[in-house]
């Protein structure tokens, strides 16, 4: 049946496949060249004016135009432009930093042999803690080792912000009979 025509229910003829080859090389073609022609520089804007009303019509491509108008294109973005002048300053900014700083300390305690006592450094009423530690006055060298015979031990240090902000410090003396004094610190500064 390859290369006979076929006849219509309107009495004409037509050829199978050539045809229909050909019909859809046809549809392809303008549908995939449609696409082609639609897929243009996204940099640039194209437009068709008309010579006599001056209307304006933005186009794929300035091949779209008619003859009655002149195409026009222009980029999307330009050029940078010169750089403009310096602004006024703007205004004051809030100070920065950790307002308030201060350094409290708790009262001396004594912590006799075999004792475990704990102290807390309170920070003042609108203040918060951000950090504590204690000091054992005369009984550590200058880099902070305790001497021989001194048995501080540290059991806990830690901060507290219920009921208020402060630092505690949890310390038991481990020798039969030595006894030793501690202070603990907070650090606080402005809430």
């Amino acid at each position: 049946m390859q290369g006979r025509a076929h006849t219509s229910p309107g009495g004409r003829q037509r050829p199978p496949r050539a045809l229909a080859l050909v019909a859809a090389a046809a549809l392809g073609a303008a549908l995939f060249g449609g696409v082609a022609a639609a897929t243009h520089d996204p940099d640039t804007i194209h437009a068709c004016v008309h010579k006599q009303t001056g209307q304006v019509r933005v186009v794929d491509d300035a091949s779209d135009c008619k003859p009655q108008e002149t195409p026009l294109e222009w980029n999307v973005e330009g050029p940078a432009g010169p750089q403009g002048p310096e602004g006024p300053p703007g205004p004051q900014g809030e100070p920065g930093g950790l307002g308030g700083h201060e350094v409290v300390q708790s009262d001396l305690i004594l912590i006799g042999p075999g004792e475990k006592l704990g102290e807390i450094a309170l920070c003042p009423r609108g203040k918060v803690v951000t950090g504590g530690g204690h000091t054992v006055p005369g009984q550590f060298d200058p880099n902070g080792i305790p001497p021989q015979g001194v048995p501080a031990v540290v059991v806990e240090s830690y901060p507290v912000t219920v009921p208020s902000h402060g630092w505690v410090v949890v310390m038991r003396s481990d020798g039969p009979t030595a006894s030793f004094t501690m202070r603990v610190r907070a650090v606080c500064v402005d809430g």
